[in-house]
């Protein structure tokens, strides 16, 4: 082998050495402390920079054989340069921890000062730079040269990241420095080729003769020794740091062995008792003191915790003899899971859940002897606090915070049991909020929760002393009353409680800002005479306040037997309507309404009736609010809808045109879909929409005024008719009704009643009529029985009315009739459509 060769294999040994060193610290580099690894950046920079300086140095030598003189500034600026460029570049690296741009920032800096190096090298050497290209070569190898550099040093400081997380190994790391030792041997190789050789000792400046032989074999020589030297410290090292390691491992396993019950024993959370066999305390762990607040330093006997309090779960003080740990001292038999609360001589008051468990003795001469107690024990006050929360919000209401409909139940079920022993008696008080619904509706559940808790608290202190209040839902509370004398008691107490309930919620209750007013209505019952079981007791209580809100509500009123038969005729009609809904027992009755100067025939009203073969004929009074509550409103209402179109096209086809009107149920506009049912029935019967009226509540257009209107003007828009019914029993203001969608004003037959005598109702007449013609709507009087009112009404231009005295209501044959015996032209021509609809 050639020196050359020699010299070229020289550079590349010493290059794999040198990166393998490298990787090695940096595999070592998270295992060191904080100064070992200030140490390391020196070292690693400076083998770094030594190991590229050389190879740089022992390459130019083995490719210029005819070098023999060199120049001494130049080469010692060079690896000034590299070790620079060296320390800047590991140590940008290390302080960004080897984020992908710190290492691609890092990897520039060290192949730019290896570019710079190499050229300073050459100067020192006495070989030509810049001055022309080599004959025959280019610049393509120094740029390629330089991108090598630069890569190769990115690829250095990502591996250094690698094995610096301990993701490369020895086999790995191998591989890696003898790829990093090819690269950089090429790169220099590369360098070479593109540029200038000048003659050996053309090279300006000071400069010494030297043999190329000697300085490139004795650089390699030392460079050798110093990585294998440092190669056999870092293995010695490993092998020093694995042996310290076992030998501290075996002695922390050995006082780790000594200390290991003790450890356990104060980590837990649980406090830790060991007694003798004659009952003194022997040890305790931390959470023992802590919990029993027991001083620092020895432990004496366990008489050092008398001046503690025990109580069990009902209150009693535990005796120091009856403790677990000193039952387990006397009996030598095991306790488990004794709750007791404990009252330290500093006031604090903690639940503690105890367990006391015999130490077997050694050699046991008797089944129950042992040779100590374990008495262990857990805070568990949280908890139980916890689980009282959990039984408040189980029993009492989120929205009030009272007992609720359950906890009251059990409440009253135990009262009734200890009443029945003791013969004592008890009542059980039921009430709402009158028109609550109303709140809901006008302002929003908000602002009704607002006045609920308002009134709750007003309920919690006008109870009596004794008394347990509840809430059982919506609007509805209850109050239950122990050791009843007598019924009349029952009697005065209900009466006091609902009129204090009554003077404290007359008083105005702010709620979002607005001023509301409620009233309340109360139904009791008494136990046992008005029923001796919870279930019995509570349904009549809750009968009694039916019939209350029956009656009109704010009032107050006792179950009676007869609220029951009243309830169960309820659900009997009940029953009845919903099979006589398919059986034909309902149908429909007529009330001609008329032109009132003409007493003309103009339309009529269908009235629905009610006759069932076992009950008989049944009041509309008594059925529709009972079909409103149960549901079958809505049924029945598409029924009467239809049947009222189907006669009007009979009417129709024997020369008989006459507009029909129908009442609509607040259920019915909740569905949405009025209209369009409406729209059905109508093609069915082949109907046009000129010959239906509808007519509205007030109080449905007032509780749900946007959802009604949208319909209304839906129904108005296909051509039928819209009017207000019972007019002047709501609340509704005069703003309201001019914006609301209504073709006709139905004034109640409770202001004609009223008109006679009594000149005030006479002018609140009049001036409805006259409102009403004011904003273009028609007003038809209903209730009109005699003829001082038919006359007054006439005077007050009041033009359309209905009542007995003209006509009463007429079964579909008499209507038939009653039509046959009116001009047909004048009933033509007042029901034309185009005098007929407003837009």
């Amino acid at each position: 082998m050639s020196r050359e060769a020699l010299l070229i294999a020289l550079a590349l040994l010493l290059t794999f050495l040198g990166a393998y060193v490298i990787l090695t610290l940096s595999a070592q580099f998270a295992t060191l402390s904080r100064h070992l690894r200030r140490v390391w950046r020196l070292v690693g920079a400076a083998l770094t920079a030594l190991m590229l300086w050389a190879i740089d140095l022992i390459g130019f030598l083995a490719y210029q054989p005819s070098l023999t003189r060199l120049s001494v500034p130049p080469l010692l600026l060079s690896f000034l340069v590299i070790q620079i460029m060296t320390s800047l570049s590991l140590g940008y690296v290390l302080a960004g921890r080897f984020q992908r741009r710190h290492v691609l920032v890092a990897g520039a800096i060290l192949g730019l000062g290896t570019a710079a190096m190499h050229a300073l090298v050459i100067l020192g050497l006495g070989l030509g730079l810049g001055q022309q290209l080599r004959p025959g070569g280019h610049a393509g190898p120094l740029l390629l040269a330089l991108l090598l550099s630069v890569g190769s040093s990115v690829a250095e400081f990502a591996a250094l990241g690698l094995v610096r997380r301990q993701t490369l190994f020895d086999g790995p790391r191998f591989w890696l420095s003898l790829v990093f030792g090819l690269f950089t041997v090429l790169t220099h190789w590369l360098a070479m080729q593109g540029i200038l050789v000048l003659p050996a000792g053309s090279a300006p400046g000071p400069h010494a003769d030297f043999s190329r032989e000697l300085v490139a074999f004795s650089l390699s020589g030392v460079m050798l020794l110093m990585l294998l030297f440092m190669t056999l410290g870092i293995r010695l090292d490993q092998q020093f740091s694995l042996r310290g390691r076992h030998n501290e491992e075996l002695r922390a396993n050995a006082e780790q062995d000594e200390r290991r019950y003790w450890t356990v024993v104060n980590t837990l959370g649980e406090g830790v008792l060991i007694l003798d066999r004659q009952g003194q305390l022997l040890d305790c762990n931390r959470s023992a003191r802590a919990i029993l607040e027991l001083p620092d330093g020895p432990v004496g006997l366990i008489q050092q915790l008398a001046h503690h309090r025990f109580y069990d779960v009902a209150g009693a003080l535990v005796p120091f003899s009856e403790l677990p740990g000193s039952r387990v001292v006397a009996t030598g038999q095991a306790v488990t899971g004794q709750d007791l609360m404990l009252r330290t001589s500093g006031g604090q008051t903690k639940w503690l859940s105890m367990t006391a468990t015999p130490i077997p003795a050694a050699h046991p001469t008797a089944p129950a002897e042992h040779s100590g107690v374990v008495v262990s024990f857990s805070d568990i006050t949280a908890q139980r606090g916890y689980d009282q929360q959990l039984l408040h919000q189980a029993t009492h209401d989120e929205l009030t915070l009272l007992p609720n409909r359950r906890h009251f139940k059990a409440v009253v079920e135990e009262a009734v049991a200890q009443a029945s022993r003791s013969g004592e008696q008890v009542a059980v008080l039921y009430f709402d909020l009158d028109h609550f619904k109303d709140v809901n509706d006008t302002l929003g559940h908000a602002a009704g929760d607002d006045l609920l808790r308002a009134v709750a608290a007003k309920f919690r202190d006008l109870t009596p002393a004794g008394g347990l209040p509840a809430r059982f839902g919506g609007d509805e509370f209850g109050l239950l009353l122990y050791d009843v004398p007598d019924a009349a008691y029952v009697e005065q107490v209900a009466a006091a409680v609902r009129e204090a309930l009554r003077e404290a919620l007359r008083e105005p209750v702010l709620v979002r800002g607005a001023e509301l007013y409620t009233d309340m209505s109360l139904g009791y019952s008494l136990f046992p005479e008005d029923g001796a079981d919870l279930d019995t007791l509570l349904q009549h209580a809750d009968l009694a306040l039916g019939q209350v809100k029956a009656e009109g509500r704010g009032g107050s009123l006792r179950y009676s037997p007869a609220q029951a038969q009243r309830r169960s005729r309820e659900v009997e009609l009940e029953r009845a309507m919903r099979a006589g809904l398919g059986s034909g027992q309902f149908r429909l009755a007529y009330q001609p309404i008329f032109n009132l100067p003409s007493r003309q025939l103009r339309s009529c009203e269908a009235l629905i009736r009610w006759t069932h073969p076992d009950l008989g004929d049944i009041s509309p009074a008594e059925f529709i609010p009972l079909a409103e509550e149960s549901g079958h409103i809505e049924r029945l209402g598409t029924w009467v809808i239809q049947e009222a179109c189907q006669q009007g096209r009979q009417w129709l086809d024997a020369g008989h045109p006459v507009s029909i009107a129908v009442n609509i149920s607040m259920r019915q506009f909740k569905s949405g879909t009025l209209a369009a049912t409406i729209g059905r029935l109508l093609a069915q019967a082949g109907l046009g929409a000129q010959w239906l009226q509808v007519e509205v509540t007030e109080t449905a257009l007032m509780n749900q005024k946007d959802q009604v209107a949208e319909q209304l003007l839906a129904l108005r828009t296909m051509g039928i008719q819209v009017a207000l019914d019972d007019f002047g029993t709501g609340f509704s203001s005069l703003q309201l009704l001019g914006q609301l969608p209504t073709d006709k004003l139905k004034l109640d037959r409770g202001f004609i009643q009223g008109m006679h005598g009594n000149p005030r109702q006479k002018v609140m007449v009049q001036s409805i009529v006259a409102l009403a013609r004011g904003l273009g709507m028609t007003v038809v009087a209903e209730g009109i029985e005699t003829e001082e009112q038919f006359s007054e009404l006439v005077a007050f231009s009041c033009e359309v009315g209905q009542g007995y005295l003209l006509s009463r209501p007429l079964e579909a044959p008499a209507m038939i009739g009653f039509l046959q015996g009116q001009p047909r032209a004048t009933v033509a021509t007042a029901l034309h459509p185009l005098q007929q609809i407003k837009n």
